[in-house]
């Protein structure tokens, strides 16, 4: 009987995602990086005196473009804590992805190796985390908005795939609520594919289906359009483009190299779609070669009106933000390539009435209880070492003293390229480079204080006493952070190997 027990679809891409998961979630880390500027806006929205005055704090306090994010995740913090919370979710959304991916992968090619290769790729392949054209991820070693809206955005397209459009937009205006951009770049390629492509409803049904979408999102899009309404401003633009985020949205200064990894798989890409448009095209393929197309087309005219001729509005659209998916449709179908090269040598050495597909269930039961296991064991190992929280680092002690002998309303003046003082003092400050604000406003206020706390590009660390002092008087800081080797004529409150601070 074991022999012929079979895995479902669903089955196997859950065993495959929870193997691939395992290997993903050691990596995970809480307090580093982009949180250092989300996190902080989730415990204002727990406690409403949480930093109160701090300036970058402040100018996401209500209906924010981080709103809705901050809302959901404060809400499951209340009952779990915000460690936990981040943890649970983020297993959460990287398992489903992975399955949602399995399950595509399974229902264009109908192989169950075409979505080992596929995840295989997408965890170790040559087009990772490091290198995607624009900085953004496919699998994320942290919880941010879109490592939650990747999930949904896959899970709609997956839906699309199995023509249920209703409910595939649908999932596109939640997403909108998660990471306003992605649900919208994501929409407008499957509309586009909606009209073109099914010929299975009639434009009112179309329409509908869109009009779904456009109830549910307007709601979540107000926040972008309230905060980001001046589309003409050029110091926005560039403030937003050349000078904060140029990995993101300026393709001139992203790395040559991941250019060339980038055409290299293109390559692969492209040749098997040729074979396959030779051998078994289907509408599937059809849907997934207009969605690239379309995908490509956008990130041309992300260049353009970036680059070239600058148009603020296309900026703020930052169209990089959908190479990942344009990584995800190549490695689906190099995955599928390589499952029919599998097939032939197999078929040749074991004789043409083998199947691969009966080797990898044959034993799926044994399989997915090592999965489990696995899988089980790192969650028990991360949460019972909290290794899910932040880790620890040299400027621990300083935060520790802070927090005990400062005022919790004092202000600190502190080189802004300092991530994590405001999540690690609970202190607030001046300002930092990695906390960057939407509003329009704030986009400009952001760019003066850092213009002012590095001397106008010189460097914090050129400040002389005096302009250090003018800075306080301006921004009604009381502290300043330094460089130990910096002795100013000052009151000095707290001294180690690294820093020193002193009080106004």
């Amino acid at each position: 009987m074991g022999t012929d027990i079979k895995l479902t679809e669903i089955g196997f891409a859950i065993l495959i995602s929870l193997l691939f998961a395992s290997v993903v979630i050691p990596s995970y880390s809480f307090g580093t990086s982009n949180h250092n500027e989300q996190i902080p806006i989730i415990l204002r929205t727990m406690d409403e005196k949480y930093l109160e005055n701090d300036w970058f704090v402040n100018q996401n306090d209500g209906f924010s473009p981080r709103y809705y994010y901050s809302i959901l995740m404060a809400s499951i913090a209340g009952q779990l804590g915000l460690p936990i919370a981040f943890y649970v979710i983020y297993i959460t959304s990287l398992v489903s992805l992975l399955t949602i991916i399995s399950l595509i992968s399974l229902d264009l090619f109908k192989s169950y190796f075409a979505p080992i290769v596929t995840l295989s790729l997408i965890v170790y392949g040559p087009i990772t985390i490091r290198n995607i054209l624009g900085g953004d991820w496919l699998i994320y070693n942290l919880l941010i908005p879109a490592s939650i809206a990747l999930p949904l955005t896959v899970l709609s397209t997956y839906f699309f795939l199995k023509k249920k459009f209703y409910l595939a937009f649908i999932i596109l205006g939640i997403v909108t609520f998660v990471h306003p951009l992605e649900g919208l770049l994501i929409t407008c390629i499957l509309a586009l594919c909606l009209l073109i492509l099914v010929k299975s409803i009639d434009i009112i049904k179309k329409t509908f289906c869109l009009g779904v979408y456009a109830i549910i999102a307007c709601v979540a899009l107000l926040p972008v359009i309230t905060f980001s309404s001046n589309i003409q401003n050029l110091q926005i633009f560039e403030v937003i483009t050349s000078i904060r985020h140029p990995h993101h949205y300026c393709p001139f200064s992203f790395p040559l190299g991941n250019y060339i990894i980038f055409l290299e798989v293109f390559a692969v890409f492209l040749g098997l779609i040729l074979w396959k448009a030779k051998t078994n095209w289907s509408d599937k393929d059809t849907l997934f070669s207009l969605f690239f197309s379309t995908g490509i087309g956008l990130l041309v005219i992300g260049t353009i009106f970036v680059e070239v001729l600058p148009v603020p509005l296309i900026g703020k659209l930052q169209l990089f933000r959908l190479a990942p998916y344009l990584v995800l449709v190549m490695y689906l179908y190099i995955g599928y390539g390589a499952s029919q090269a599998v097939k032939i040598f197999l078929t040749k050495i074991r004789g043409p009435n083998y199947k691969l597909s009966d080797n990898v269930t044959q034993y799926s039961n044994v399989l997915l209880l090592v999965g489990l296991v696995f899988v089980t064991l790192i969650f028990v190992n991360v949460v019972f070492n909290t290794s899910y929280l932040p880790a620890t680092g040299p400027r621990d002690p300083m935060y520790d003293w802070i927090k005990l002998h400062t005022p919790e309303d004092a202000i600190f003046l502190i080189d802004p390229s300092i991530e994590d003082f405001r999540l690690r003092a609970e202190r607030a400050i001046v300002i930092d480079w990695k906390a960057f604000p939407f509003r329009d406003e704030a986009v400009i206020g952001w760019w003066k204080r850092i213009q002012d706390v590095t001397n106008h590009g010189k460097g914090y660390n050129t400040l002389d006493e005096t302009e250090l002092a003018a800075l306080c008087e301006r921004y009604e800081a009381s502290f300043i952070l330094i460089k130990s080797t910096s002795d100013l004529n000052l009151t000095t409150a707290y001294e180690d190997a690294n820093y020193r601070i002193y009080s106004i």
